[in-house]
């Protein structure tokens, strides 16, 4: 199995994406998002094979979803749009329901988010919670995400923004922030340890190659005429 960097990984990503749909390419910005969802779970060790590799597939099978507003169509591809969707629910103060396709990728959305207010000192216990059946399965408040141990998959879900005025997330703080008849099960705390080189199977990588492949010029004197590839020096 492949030993590769995170920035490996992420701009191999970020290049399946576009080259995914020739016709209609996922914008850049939103295979950029899934450029650093996919390095901070892969770094922290956290599943996200299966979620990147079916939603490739159901993008390339129907790629109008990768252009449709989740607010309208309450479809939710969380490798393109988990972080925006978070920043949007985060700002307004909303919440949002809907069918959710890679669940995992909204956790990185958690982490991402958390990180820059952090690193900023912004943070003010706004957060967000992931909700099903009326249950709390993710929450991130302030300093910390904490997750449920059952495993989720793809599904309807919740999402809804939160605000924890001591800026901690506990399973009781869950509960009251996320109230309205919402409980919290058992949530436990996610490890925030990182690794800078990471291991993918080779069904994966090959498959993140194949696409990325439909996304590179051919290389010949028309191509470097319009612009591809290096220049003569390395600042051109």
């Amino acid at each position: 199995m492949p030993l590769v960097s995170q920035n490996e990984l992420g701009g191999l990503t970020e290049k399946a994406w576009r080259g995914l749909a020739v016709d209609t390419p996922v914008a850049w910005g939103l295979a950029k998002d899934c450029n650093v969802m996919v390095q901070w779970l892969a770094s922290r060790g956290y599943p996200f094979e299966k979620d990147l590799l079916d939603t490739l597939s159901q993008v390339r099978a129907q790629p109008q979803i990768a252009y449709d507003n989740p607010f309208d169509s309450e479809v939710l591809i969380a490798p393109l749009h988990g972080l925006i969707m978070l920043d949007s629910l985060m700002a307004d103060s909303s919440r949002w329901k809907g069918h959710i396709y890679g669940i995992n990728f909204i956790i990185a959305a958690m982490g991402l988010l958390k990180d820059a207010t952090n690193n900023a000192r912004q943070n003010d216990g706004q957060g967000i919670a992931l909700c099903q059946d009326n249950d709390v399965l993710a929450m991130w408040s302030g300093s910390e995400i904490q997750i449920s141990q059952s495993a989720c998959c793809d599904g309807v879900y919740e999402l809804q923004s939160v605000t924890d005025d001591t800026g901690d997330a506990s399973d009781e703080g869950a509960a009251n922030h996320a109230n309205n008849g919402i409980t919290s099960p058992s949530l436990c705390s996610l490890a925030d340890s990182k690794n800078d080189a990471v291991i993918v199977s080779q069904t994966l990588w090959q498959q993140l190659l194949d696409y990325a492949q439909n996304s590179y010029v051919p290389e010949n004197e028309m191509s470097r005429h319009r612009g591809a590839g290096a220049g003569n020096i390395d600042n051109d």
